[in-house]
């Protein structure tokens, strides 16, 4: 962010110092939401963002690195906006999102980066604004979740959802994987340096595909059991309620 963005955002706070009556959820609301910047947290994310959707509509502004998944979701469960970089008053990014944005209304906005975009409640005028908790944040934000991921869900009152529901697999895809891989049930997903007897094939992120490769969730989605690093495929994995093996 510029010092000329910086000064514009301290010295025109107080468009945000509104008094604030809390909303009541009970009619649909509109929400923008920033998603992580990145794929762990935006997978542990997927639980809130499920029963978010159930409450309201949900646009989703996404960083251009998490379109491979993205891409798996559903067509209709959510809008997505992709931005190559955060965006910032005066940058050529904010003024494409506020263009896109510009005939559209929002109850809310939703911040799940930490430290939390100052720039983003500039974008629409929503009375409710969240982020997680840090100083400097208000009134920028004038609701802030000291916590997780799951204390924003006690806070929408957002109880057990079923965060696989938002993808999509075919079986046409999953039959042209297995064909071009070579691989037979049941399969093992190796993300990791290390190996582990099984039963049946394995796909190695690293040998069978790269650990860049596009296609790395969707592979994962048709195997049956994960091994390797507790990271963002790990979490997928257990949405999926895959079986997880330990050394």
């Amino acid at each position: 962010m510029s010092m000329i963005e910086e000064l514009y955002i301290r010295v025109s706070k107080g468009r945000f110092r509104k008094n604030f009556k809390p909303l009541a959820r009970k009619k649909k609301r509109n929400y923008l939401v920033s998603l992580p910047d990145n794929e762990h947290r935006f997978v542990q994310a997927l639980t809130f963002l499920d029963g978010l959707k159930r409450i309201g509509t949900v646009v989703l502004l996404s960083p251009r690195r998490l379109e491979p998944i993205c891409a798996c979701l559903k067509t209709k469960a959510f809008e997505i906006l992709y931005y190559e970089k955060a965006a910032t008053v005066f940058s050529k990014e904010y003024k494409k999102i506020k263009g896109e944005l510009s005939e559209r209304s929002f109850h809310t906005i939703i911040e799940l980066n930490k430290p939390a975009n100052l720039s983003l409640p500039y974008l629409v005028p929503a009375e409710m604004r969240i982020c997680f908790y840090e100083d400097g944040t208000f009134p920028y934000y004038n609701f802030m979740i000291k916590g997780t991921i799951s204390t924003l869900c006690e806070f929408f009152n957002i109880g057990v959802t079923h965060p696989k529901k938002l993808f999509h697999f075919s079986v046409r895809q999953y039959n042209s994987l297995i064909k071009r891989l070579e691989k037979q049930k049941p399969i093992l997903f190796v993300n990791s340096d290390h190996d582990i007897t099984w039963e049946g094939d394995k796909i190695i992120v690293g040998e069978t595909l790269p650990a860049s490769s596009p296609e790395l969730y969707e592979v994962l989605y048709f195997c049956d059991a994960y091994f390797g690093n507790q990271d963002a495929l790990f979490e997928f994995a257990k949405v999926f309620e895959k079986r997880v093996l330990t050394a």
